[in-house]
């Protein structure tokens, strides 16, 4: 399907398309338009004013009008709505805090990115790789936390460094699944 936007995506409509693409439309195309297609084109649009799926507002965050949309049901995306949320709460203060926030650090990346893209297109080819890995680590935490409960955040780091480990030395490249033995172990 085509799905079309605003040109120059920043934050909240890269992660949006990362979500599309990832989790909704897995041959998406995306477009970069200077305003709304015709009524009846067939492109869904998102991350603008009267867009099939809009733009960050009171309502929330495009991304999460997508999350609810489909209802895509995952702990690792709910995470990432809340990260979502507040990075663009963050983005919307009206003034620039350039302290150490978690918030200021996703959107310095972003924006990095969005900068240093020749286009919209780049900019997302470049982005999702970011996205997947939050998302594959945000994953591997709370399948962590429903094995091992009390494990502490340091106890399952050093299982994901093993898990990272054994994969690399597998010789598949990061391509394996992180379901081997070194990282899952059944519950005592």
């Amino acid at each position: 399907m085509k799905w079309a936007t605003s040109k120059v995506v920043h934050f909240d409509r890269v992660i949006s398309a990362w979500l599309i693409a990832r989790f909704i439309d897995s041959d998406a195309e995306f477009e970069f338009v200077d305003g709304l297609p015709k009524d009846g084109d067939d492109r869904m649009t998102f991350g603008m004013a009267g867009a099939s799926f809009g733009g960050h507002d009171t309502a929330g965050t495009g991304f999460s009008k997508i999350l609810d949309h489909y209802k895509l049901a995952d702990p690792a995306l709910a995470q990432l709505r809340l990260i979502v949320d507040q990075t663009v709460q963050f983005a919307l203060d009206d003034r620039i805090a350039l302290s150490g926030t978690v918030q200021n650090a996703l959107l310095g990346i972003a924006e990095g990115i969005m900068l240093d893209s020749r286009d919209d297109a780049r900019c997302l080819e470049r982005s999702f790789p970011i996205y997947d890995a939050l998302y594959r680590g945000l994953s591997e935490r709370f399948a962590c936390a429903a094995e091992r409960p009390d494990e502490t955040v340091l106890a399952a780091t050093y299982r994901v460094t093993a898990a990272a480990r054994a994969i690399r030395s597998s010789g598949c490249g990061g391509k394996a699944s992180i379901d081997a033995p070194v990282f899952r172990q059944a519950p005592e």
